[in-house]
């Protein structure tokens, strides 16, 4: 796979796990397990809606994108 270079894509998220332990990740490394589990055509749309919100910078519910559980924000 090759390096994601778009700046717009180049930016941290805290992701919280079941658990409540808190890891931070590269956006690019976050969309990669998310489109892996959302592969589909009936959860594309909802893949694109919470990265969508994750650019954003709003709190995302891991379940709408496969990951029950976990919440994603953008870090500021």
């Amino acid at each position: 796979m090759s390096k994601v270079t778009d700046e717009a894509l180049n930016f941290y998220v805290n992701c919280v796990k079941p658990n409540g332990e808190v890891v931070v990740h590269k956006y690019h490394k976050l969309l990669d397990v998310l489109i892996e589990r959302n592969n589909s055509a009936t959860k594309v749309m909802a893949l694109f809606d919470c990265c969508d919100k994750i650019k954003a910078g709003e709190l995302v519910d891991g379940e709408a994108c496969n990951m029950k559980g976990f919440t994603f924000q953008r870090v500021a």
